[in-house]
């Protein structure tokens, strides 16, 4: 059902200023006003959603009394005051941040895009005396789309989406608008990435609609990243505050109770007859439909459907002992990388009534572990903090400690690992090395024909309950990540995501596979076929 996503626990390092988060709210309340239509000039009165994220926002700060959110991702439809919001934070960020020299920048896809954000800002400064006294000679600049306050040396910028000359900003505040209309990275990455390290509380407010998978590369990765926060899928960093609200995959797009859920503003300043005007034109028009999901539902249209229902993948969370399974037939999987994946070694012990038990094992480059961005860098400490993400020295992973971990699990539970599944692509010398240790290593090609049937035995072992993982939260992270290609014969194979666009991983779900490819084939009496044993049988 559709709901509004939003995570309310505070990270447990951090702590809440009410003092600091009312200051936020007065802000708002007391000195800025509407700009458009029938509230025009009427106070900027926080609706309760509004003002939860306001406070939450403001108030976490830490032992020195700073900001800790350095980057909201707020994700609504359209009409639902994403943009007075935005520029409520512009204001409050230049005028009441206590930030002297404070530069505040407004960005999207196209200078024109990000002087919407600016204009409302301008026009609640100019109906607001106080705030009108505090600028530059008065007044705000129209032409240059710039508002000064001198006495601080601070300024708010509307600016263009050329990234040429960009480099070298020091900003306490970004305000990203239209997040899902960036076809690239390099804007985000210049405004975003170390612009304000010299900063003691830089905040990235990104607001956005629903986008299009492939061609949202920047909205998708922050949605992502919320999404799988919000539904406990990955740890939040303290960092990053996500906010959703829209329709889920399986809505129905024609139900008015969803219409409102996925907007908190529905029959207050969003007019119902609007919504129906726009789902009548959708409804004649099918071609429309997909927009009335994005910009009113804030549903990304054309997603691929997750191959493992976690609902399914949870009820399998039982425990794996080591040692109560290694009577078992044992089955390795292999899923080398170099930097930017995550190195997955995966046992598979196969049970004879055919339940899986999977014991995973992964690794990262512990000097590229800072190197990521903040979200995925800050779930993969905790993840190593808590002992199920290990790392090897350097910005490489070191084969020698998988080598290592693979002699140590054997020789210490005495177990019967019958085979060694890998991708041969990088991995030659290294199997070479396994033979050396007297492990029997078998390549297993990324194709439809030795991944397909494995594939689905593993959704299917998921759905019926013949599957342990032990609650591995890694492990889970990369099951809610996978999706798969179907050629025309129904053959599937996991998907690797875009390495270079994407956080999401899989590693350890083609590991798995892999083991319980090589299982399926050597796996023991249970599973190989009925014609093996009596051959074949004629009915009349």
């Amino acid at each position: 059902m559709a709901r509004r996503k939003v995570r309310l626990e505070r990270p447990a390092d951090c702590r809440y200023d009410e003092r600091k988060a009312e200051r936020a709210v007065r802000f708002f309340n007391e000195h800025l006003r509407h700009t458009k239509g029938r509230f025009y000039g009427q106070p900027f009165n926080l609706r309760p959603w509004q003002e939860l994220d306001i406070r939450e926002i403001f108030g976490r700060v830490d032992e020195h009394g700073n900001r800790v959110i350095r980057q909201v991702y707020m994700q609504m439809g359209k009409k639902s005051g994403k943009s007075s919001m935005a520029a409520g934070v512009a204001l409050k960020l230049l005028f009441a941040d206590d930030e002297r020299g404070g530069e505040i920048y407004g960005a999207a896809a196209e200078r024109r895009q990000a002087g919407i954000v600016y204009q409302t800002a301008a026009s609640m400064v100019k109906q607001n005396p106080r705030l009108l006294r505090m600028c530059a000679s008065g007044k705000v600049n129209e032409s240059t789309k710039r508002i000064v306050v001198p006495d601080w040396e601070s300024f708010y910028e509307a600016i263009s989406a050329e990234v040429a000359g960009k480099h070298g900003y020091n900003s306490h505040g970004v305000i990203f608008d239209e997040v899902h209309a960036q076809r690239d990275f390099r804007l985000w990455e210049v405004l975003t990435y170390g612009s304000g390290a010299a900063r003691t509380q830089p905040l990235v407010f990104a607001i956005s609609n629903a986008g299009v998978p492939g061609e949202s590369p920047v909205a998708e990765m922050l949605y992502d990243e919320a999404d799988q926060i919000l539904r406990g899928i990955t740890p939040c960093p303290e960092s990053f505050y996500p906010v959703i609200y829209g329709a889920e995959d399986n809505d129905p797009w024609d139900d008015e109770e969803i219409w409102r859920l996925c907007n908190p503003a529905y029959g207050d300043f969003l007019d119902p007859r609007s919504v129906r005007e726009e789902f009548e034109k959708a409804q004649r028009r099918p071609a429309e439909q997909n927009s009335f999901r994005r910009f009113v539902l804030s549903q990304w249209t054309k997603q691929e459907t997750r191959f493992i229902d976690m609902a399914d993948w949870d009820r399998c969370n039982g425990p794996v002992d080591i040692y109560e399974l290694s009577h078992l037939p044992c089955y390795a999987g292999l899923d080398l990388s170099t930097k930017l994946d995550i190195t997955a070694l995966v046992l598979v012990f196969l049970q004879g009534n055919g339940c899986f038990h999977l014991l995973p094992t992964f690794w990262v480059p512990e000097e590229n572990l800072g190197n990521r961005p903040n979200q995925e860098t800050a779930k993969y400490r905790v993840w190593q903090q808590q002992g199920y993400l290990r790392t090897t020295p350097g910005n490489v992973i070191d084969y020698a400690a998988v080598r290592e971990r693979l002699n140590q699990l054997r020789e210490e539970a005495n177990l019967d690992i019958r085979e060694v599944a890998f991708d041969p692509w990088n991995a030659t010398q290294f199997a070479q090395h396994l033979q050396e240790d007297g492990f029997t290593p078998v390549e297993v090609g990324q194709t439809y024909r030795y991944l397909s049937e494995a594939t689905k035995e593993l959704q299917s072992a998921a759905m019926q309950g013949n599957l342990r993982h032990g609650g591995h939260p890694v492990l889970r992270w990369m099951a809610d990540c996978m999706t798969v290609k179907q050629d025309l014969n129904g053959n599937v194979r996991p998907v690797k995501p875009d390495r270079l666009k994407n956080s999401k991983r899989i590693d350890g779900i083609v590991a798995s596979v892999m083991a319980i490819a090589r299982a399926m084939v050597r796996g023991g009496e249970q599973r190989r076929s009925v014609y093996e044993t009596r051959g074949v049988r004629f009915i009349e």
